[in-house]
């Protein structure tokens, strides 16, 4: 019997998720009756954005660390529970030497994004949420934002790294996984 290695890339499958997710809400548009289908699509496609930043900035700190022999830094991020701006910010700034550039485009729909998963993750009630016309809510342009938000914010990470940027960020549809 052969044992099966799998190669995983979890952020760009999540990635490829929240495409795939925003593709979906899409074609179902705003028609009258799809209301509840299109929005769990576009949670699904937040959520996965986000999530995807976050293994993203996870495997970069780790890695980063690891090459610098700072055994410890790479431990607290794979086990503690560590704010992902603060990874940012603090953690991977001071790997790189560098402060992270809060003013340009990136930082805005990250903080955005962040907002939006926060008000889906920790749900306190009301319907405002889901109104399309809200800056923090549930729609397209907000799903859009976020895998744009993922773009943005890895070639940024990548730039000031001096490493190579993943070509999956590329992707403007998603792929069928089978």
């Amino acid at each position: 019997m052969y044992a099966t290695a799998r190669i995983v890339n979890f952020p760009a499958e999540m990635f490829n998720d929240a495409l795939y997710f925003l593709e979906e809400a899409k074609k179902i548009g705003p028609v009258s009756g799809n209301d509840w289908l299109r929005w769990r699509y576009l949670r699904a496609s937040i959520l996965y954005s986000f999530s995807c930043i976050e293994a993203y900035v996870n495997l970069l700190i780790i890695s980063r660390a690891e090459k610098l022999g700072l055994m410890d830094v790479a431990t607290n991020i794979k086990n503690g529970n560590i704010r992902l701006e603060s990874k940012i910010d603090t953690i991977y700034s001071s790997l790189l030497g560098k402060p992270i550039d809060k003013s340009e485009t990136h930082w805005k729909y990250f903080k955005d994004i962040k907002k939006i998963r926060n008000e889906i993750s920790h749900y306190t009630g009301g319907t405002k949420i889901y109104n399309d016309d809200e800056e923090y809510g549930i729609n397209i342009s907000n799903a859009e934002k976020g895998v744009e938000m993922v773009r943005l914010m890895i070639r940024y990470l990548t730039e000031i790294s001096d490493i190579g940027c993943p070509g999956w960020i590329n992707q403007t549809e998603s792929r069928i996984i089978k």
